[in-house]
């Protein structure tokens, strides 16, 4: 959890430095070949950590600051490469910083190939303290996210699988989170996971709207180490405070064993 809150916040600091350099100037050093290298090289730098994930980019090209197209990336850890990305495509507003806004158009990528987990780093000590979304410096909305594949190696869950991936997020300084988003097989098996979701923390509310399927053997039933891997159908509803939170979960197995329940 504390490295996916460091990656988030490299994320931020990168493109707020874009802007930066924008207002200071910097496009036309960024629009050269010398500027791009330097700002993937940072990046890499940033992500990276001695004994821990290592990030590497094969090359930063675009319109900079508002259209960046990253080629080649990779993430790898002390056992070698375990997540590659062909190509990912960002178009976003840098003067909408200037209001306390990060607004991303289009976030897009091509091929995200993930052959297995990556090895887990020791961290600080475990806490108590209970899970809570980082604080943002400014607010942030994607509008459309799209992957256009996620192949999944077998060595995740047991079984290869390719997907494809579709949405938008948003995200308030204060807190607030919402999301819309679509997971879709590719690979011939008729599977799919939708999520329209929102967690308002100064109101401590959540809302869930999930609905699941996928036929015999799929990634569901493995995931949960069902036996004999039946279909599944799953859809669970709720929203309210989350002291009180209240949800309906409902599906069934095989097409069969159906149940509906109070959560």
């Amino acid at each position: 959890m504390i490295r996916a809150r460091k990656i988030l916040l490299i994320c931020l600091a990168g493109l707020l430095g874009l802007a930066v350099l924008l207002a200071a100037g910097g496009a036309v050093l960024l629009r050269s070949d010398a500027g791009r290298a330097w700002l993937a090289a940072w990046i890499e730098a940033e992500a990276s950590a001695p004994g821990g994930p290592t990030l590497s980019i094969g090359s930063l090209e675009g319109a900079l600051p508002a259209k960046i197209l990253l080629r080649d990336v990779t993430l790898a850890d002390t056992e070698g490469v375990w997540l590659t990305l062909d190509r990912a495509r960002i178009a976003w507003r840098p003067m909408a910083l200037l209001s306390g806004r990060l607004a991303i158009d289009v976030l897009d990528a091509g091929t995200l190939a993930v052959a297995r987990a990556p090895l887990v780093p020791p961290e600080e000590e475990p806490t108590d303290e209970p899970f809570a979304l980082p604080e943002l410096p400014v607010s942030i909305s994607l509008q459309q996210l799209s992957v256009e594949r996620v192949a999944l190696g077998e060595a995740l869950l047991g079984q290869a699988a390719a997907l494809r991936v579709s949405g938008d997020a948003g995200a308030e300084q204060a807190g607030e989170v919402t999301t819309t988003l679509l997971v879709e097989r590719l690979d011939g098996v008729p599977g799919r996971i939708a999520l329209d979701a929102g967690l308002d923390p100064r109101a401590e509310s959540l809302r869930v709207d999930l609905t699941a399927s996928e036929p015999p053997g799929g990634l569901i039933a493995r995931a949960a180490s069902l036996p004999d891997l039946p279909a599944v159908e799953v859809r669970l509803q709720g929203a309210g405070p989350l002291a009180e939170w209240r949800g309906e979960l409902s599906g069934s197995l095989a097409g069969l064993a159906r149940w509906q329940s109070d959560l």
